[in-house]
Order: structure tokens, then C-alpha cells, then sequence
């Protein structure tokens, strides 16, 4: 309903007006082995799963009805957004955070053959903004906005905003093992059995010591019941599906070509480039996730025992 009302509001008045519309690529489910392009047709909704996808295909399919009559409109597909590369400030709530930080308190990732996107926000929303602005002063330009009955004859603009160059899930927790993350490949069939035995064991209550402080000059210590640190995979279990191969992989994920996206963005500017996931920006994130204490400090004293023994 609220995709309808903003395109009703944007066609209430004398002039036309620009609708962006934020999407995602998840409108896409599946892979079928070449990159899907901003030009490409949308799937059939029964190819796109989970109730926040399906909403989005369905505004999106709104979005490039109301074009074709004449209301000028584009929409962004975002991929896995991540923090800002400058500061690593991030969100830490999603599936891939949590996938970081279980896999590290578990010492094991599992032998999945994932790709990892990591899109920086600064670089998904300078991009939003700065072609919203230069998609205005088209309109502007044109004369299509001077009046509500003159339409516009151009295709929606569509932008995916994912990085070009994802990682390897195996890359990623290997460049964590260098960063001083004890962290191991496993069998995914492994892996679940300890997520599962988290899940048991964060259950079982146990009995620990409190200090309380009580002033300046007193403390006094209680016994109190409490629960183990719940592993934040145990919270995603549902979706960590028994039969590996039904967890997809790189043939079965999509992948995405951005090459027009970035066409048009370097042309307004040349700055407007989704940042490469090098060294660098995994420092900055993690830095981040430490400083932050979303992770644990690594153990570079492991580290450093484990490379002495190569």
C-alpha cells in the first residue's frame, strides 16, 4: 500500500515527479549461470521466496507499470549492504554478521561454496542520492515536469548496487585466520551439529558469581542463575537446512552485472565506484566489530604459534 500512495501523491499535483524506489536484488533467487542484468526481466514471483522479496517484486512491477504511463520512475536493487568503508560503523543484526560471529565462536566455518557481497553503505547511498538529484535536473531539463499531461517516454532507470568483485566465503574466513581468528573449515554437516549442541548447551542454566557494587567502599558477591552466551547462529537454525546441497552454492546463487550502473554513476562521477574488498576494507570492519565489541580481541599470540609451526 505504500508504493501505491506514493505514486498517487507524485501524480496529485501540476508537474510530474520523480519516484525512486529502493528495491533489493533479492527480487532475483536463483542463479542460472550468467549475470543477471538491470534490463533483465523480472523472474515470476513464485521464483522469488520469502514474504520481504515478494513485496519488493510486487512494487517493482508497479513501479515499471506506472513508467510506461508516463510517471517517471527508477529503482535501486541494494545487495548485502555493509558498513561505511571510511569507519566500519555497521549494523550487526543481519545474517552475515551473524554468520562472522558464530563461525568465530564456534572455531569452524563450514565448507560452503558461497559468495560474499559486501556493499559499503556510504557507496549505496551516495549513489541513491547523487543520481535521485542528477535524475531530477534531467527531468527539470527535459520540460517533462512543466506539465502533468506531457508524460515521460523513458525507460525506469534500474541501478544494482552490489560489489562487482564478491569473495569466496573460504577467502573471507581465511583472511580472518590471518587477522588472529582461530577459525577452521569443517563439513557444513559438522558445522550444524555445533550449532545444535549451542543451542543445547545455551539452554542449560548455570550457576555463576556476581559482584554488585553496592557503594564507593562495599561490594558484596551473590550466586544468581544465568544461561550461557547464545551463539547468534542458533537464532538462524531454522534456515540452516539439513541437506547441504539444498543450501545452494555458486551455480545457484545469482550474480549480477553492474556494468551499466556503474556507466551511468561514473559519469555523473568519477568517485562514485563501489570500493573493492581488499585487505583494507576488511581491516576497517573488523577494526570496528573489535572496537565495538561485536567480536572478541584476536588472538594474535595463537596466530603467531600457528605460523610457527609451518
Amino acid at each position: 500500500f505504500g508504493t501505491k500512495e506514493v505514486l498517487r501523491l507524485a501524480t496529485s499535483g501540476r508537474k510530474l515527479a520523480l519516484v525512486s524506489y529502493i528495491s533489493t536484488l533479492s527480487v532475483f533467487d536463483a542463479g542460472r549461470g550468467e549475470k543477471i542484468k538491470e534490463t533483465d526481466e523480472l523472474p515470476a514471483v513464485t521464483r522469488t521466496h520469502g514474504g520481504y522479496p515478494q513485496t519488493k517484486w510486487v512494487s517493482e512491477r508497479l513501479m515499471l507499470a506506472c513508467n510506461e504511463k508516463g510517471i517517471p520512475c527508477e529503482i535501486y536493487r541494494p545487495g548485502r549492504i555493509t558498513g561505511d568503508s571510511r569507519t566500519g560503523h555497521a549494523a550487526t543484526e543481519d545474517f552475515q554478521c551473524r554468520l562472522i560471529k558464530g563461525c568465530i565462536q564456534l572455531g569452524a566455518y563450514p565448507d560452503l561454496d558461497w559468495i560474499m557481497d559486501m556493499t559499503p553503505v556510504d557507496y549505496v547511498s551516495r549513489s541513491i542520492v547523487t543520481a535521485g538529484v542528477r535524475g531530477l535536473m534531467q527531468l527539470e531539463a527535459d520540460g517533462s515536469s512543466s506539465q502533468q499531461t506531457s508524460g515521460w517516454s523513458k525507460p525506469c532507470s534500474i541501478y544494482h548496487l552490489c560489489n562487482p568483485n564478491p569473495i569466496q566465503l573460504s577467502q573471507l574466513f581465511q583472511w580472518l585466520y590471518r587477522f588472529g581468528f582461530p577459525v577452521k573449515e569443517t563439513t557444513y554437516t559438522q558445522w550444524r551439529e555445533m550449532i545444535i549442541q549451542a543451542a543445547k548447551n545455551s539452554s542449560a542454566p548455570k550457576k555463576k558469581r556476581l559482584t554488585i557494587k553496592v557503594n564507593e567502599e562495599q561490594k558484596r558477591t551473590t550466586s544468581s542463575s544465568d544461561t550461557n552466551i547464545v551463539n547468534p547462529l542458533v537464532a538462524v537454525l531454522p534456515l540452516l537446512l539439513p541437506e547441504k546441497q539444498k543450501m545452494g552454492d555458486r551455480k545457484t546463487m545469482p550474480l549480477f552485472d553492474t556494468s551499466n550502473t556503474e556507466a551511468r554513476l561514473t559519469k555523473i562521477s568519477e568517485e562514485l565506484m563501489c570500493p573493492a574488498i581488499t585487505d583494507d576494507l576488511l581491516d576497517t570492519y573488523f577494526g570496528y566489530f573489535v572496537s565495538s565489541r561485536f567480536l572478541p580481541a584476536p588472538n594474535y599470540d595463537q596466530f603467531q604459534f600457528e605460523m610457527d609451526k609451518y
